[in-house]
């Protein structure tokens, strides 16, 4: 994972944070979906993860972002 898609993540994560959610379901739901209304229009969140690549968001997922208690 390059430091661009990482900073894009951080993004993402905080702006699904910021509007209440738990990033990881969010991001869960995403990936198994395809369905945009999982991630938020904050901060332009939505727009940010089109441009993402879906396998390296599930692979940050299992290392960075863990299910939250």
């Amino acid at each position: 994972m390059d430091a661009e898609f990482l900073k894009s993540m951080e993004e993402i994560v905080s702006a699904i944070r910021s509007a209440g959610y738990d990033p990881y379901d969010q991001l869960l739901g995403y990936l198994r979906t395809g369905e945009l209304y999982y991630i938020t229009r904050q901060d332009g969140a939505r727009e940010k993860i089109t441009q993402l690549d879906r396998e390296l968001i599930r692979q940050y997922m299992e290392t960075v972002l863990r299910p939250e208690s």
